[in-house]
């Protein structure tokens, strides 16, 4: 009886300790080879409020421990609101212009900001990282520069996304309507460009220009 209660509070304190680290509402595989797509398989759809999200990172992409935490050299914030339902999907391109590696935090959270994702990501130098909220499905294969993405499920409960930036990366992004929970670089659909922000309130409260009477 002992050893099972002892065994109970044990896996209390690990639950705990997750959710302090803002890594229990999210399921990674890092690190791992192959195609990033299949590294998981995706339970419920992007619009069930229940479902819960994945990070696919590739092995290249995986950012060294001991830079794994926000630092001096994240010199820019960039907020911005994905749109990840059954229908569409939202893209980020990071293009590091410097000559050392840049290791990229990105948060989601719901409107009442329960934060959904946290994770980071290492741009490596001089070079650009895809991100996709969806898997990307081709058939034999994908370009080329699809091959090594980095996979974000954003979910559609992600009402906004935060990104610290260090020096030298720049940042794009778009919102594709594919209309399925799946994306092809090949095929020809709607696009519109995410709105950034380095103040994260005019994302939902938009400035209102009015000429004088």
């Amino acid at each position: 009886m002992i050893s099972k209660y002892r065994s109970l509070l044990i896996l209390l304190l690990v639950l705990l300790a997750l959710s302090s680290f803002g890594i229990s509402l999210v399921v990674y595989a890092q690190g791992e080879g192959g195609d990033p797509d299949r590294r998981f398989q995706q339970v419920g759809t992007d619009e069930d409020p229940n479902r819960v999200p994945v990070v696919s990172i590739p092995e290249k992409y995986v950012p060294e421990r001991s830079t794994r935490a926000v630092s001096d050299q994240h010199v820019q914030m960039v907020y911005f609101t994905p749109q990840d339902s059954n229908d569409t999907n939202t893209l980020v391109f990071l293009y590091n212009t410097s000559t050392v590696t840049g290791t990229v935090f990105l948060q989601t959270f719901t409107l009442t900001g329960t934060r959904v994702v946290s994770t980071a990501v290492a741009v490596p130098p001089l070079n650009l990282l895809r991100i996709t909220a969806d898997p990307v499905t081709i058939s034999p294969l994908p370009p080329p520069s699809w091959e090594e993405r980095v996979l974000i499920d954003f979910g559609d409960n992600s009402a906004y996304a935060s990104l610290a930036l260090p020096e030298g990366i720049k940042f794009e992004g778009w919102v594709a309507w594919s209309g399925e929970d799946t994306y092809n670089p090949r095929a020809s659909v709607a696009t519109i460009p995410l709105r950034l922000s380095t103040d994260p309130a005019t994302l939902f409260l938009p400035t209102i220009e009015r000429s004088d009477p």
